[in-house]
């Protein structure tokens, strides 16, 4: 009697999987699909960009000096000017200076004289060097995670030229790969100064004619003088461009507040909930 032998297994497929349905072998468009995937993960993975920007409008940028003219003219900052200025208690004034600090991303000196043509070399809307607290600060680089901006590490040991050259590369590529858009807008120029209109309509409760008058030096009405009439029409655009600045920079103020109450929700108040949903649980 001979003993029965047991029957091999495939040499393609383990014993643990005789019995079992034999596997689809993959075709040429699976291996296709799963190369694009790996690409992706490893796109994802190796971004310069934390989140591809999606529908960003561009708006033209406002200038270091008119967003320190507008800040100047809240009353919101105002006040909270005149409450440091009054606080007797040096280390309830360092906390209010902290926080005027977190909140406008300025100091009080700033708004005391503000020069028109002097560079301000740390202006955020466009380039920002980040200092080691921000780097270990998760809430502010969670802000630049907006598809808007790229953190650049940069060797300053280097050459002037060579850092230029390779920035300028990385730019024009990141912005292409991504689809980001560009700012192209015009710096429109006025020829009064805005801030200047500005005061003189809401301190000094003068009508745009009487502006008129006192900027062209002629004491005639807008409708009897053309010089007169064509800087009454100058006091008008001044005067809207600089209320538009203030309500811009007004709603930033804001959702930078609403962006921070949240950071603050989710880092304390938040883990609290949780904590306390655990306890109920059981």
């Amino acid at each position: 009697m001979t003993e029965d032998i047991p029957k091999q297994a495939s040499p393609t497929y383990p014993l643990s999987m005789l019995g079992r349905r034999t596997p689809k072998p993959f075709t040429k468009q699976d291996r296709k699909e799963r190369r694009k995937s790996l690409r992706e993960c490893l796109k994802k993975g190796t971004s310069l960009v934390d989140k591809p920007a999606t529908n960003i409008t561009i708006k033209k940028p406002i200038s270091r000096y008119d967003r320190l003219n507008a800040l100047k003219r809240m009353p919101e900052v105002q006040e909270a000017i005149s409450k440091m200025d009054k606080e007797k208690n040096k280390k309830k004034c360092r906390e209010l200076f902290v926080e005027f600090f977190d909140k406008y991303s300025i100091v009080t000196k700033e708004l005391q004289d503000i020069p028109k043509n002097k560079p301000y070399p740390y202006d955020l809307d466009g380039v920002h060097a980040l200092c080691s607290f921000e780097l270990d600060d998760v809430n502010i680089l969670r802000g630049y995670r907006d598809g808007k901006h790229l953190i650049i590490a940069v060797n300053l040991t280097k050459k002037n030229e060579d850092i230029l050259r390779e920035f300028q590369r990385i730019i024009k590529q990141v912005r292409k790969d991504y689809r980001i858009p560009k700012d192209n807008t015009r710096n429109k120029e006025f020829t009064l100064d805005i801030w200047k209109v500005y005061d003189y309509h809401k301190k000094d409760n003068l009508n745009f004619s009487r502006i008129a008058k006192e900027l062209s030096g002629k004491n005639e009405n807008p409708t009897d003088n053309k010089i007169v009439r064509s800087y009454f029409m100058q006091t008008k655009r001044s005067y809207s461009e600089a209320v538009k600045i203030i309500k811009i920079v007004e709603k930033e103020l804001k959702e930078k507040a609403d962006d921070m109450a949240v950071a603050e929700l989710s880092n304390n108040d938040f883990q609290n909930m949780l904590r306390n949903m655990s306890k109920n649980d059981y």
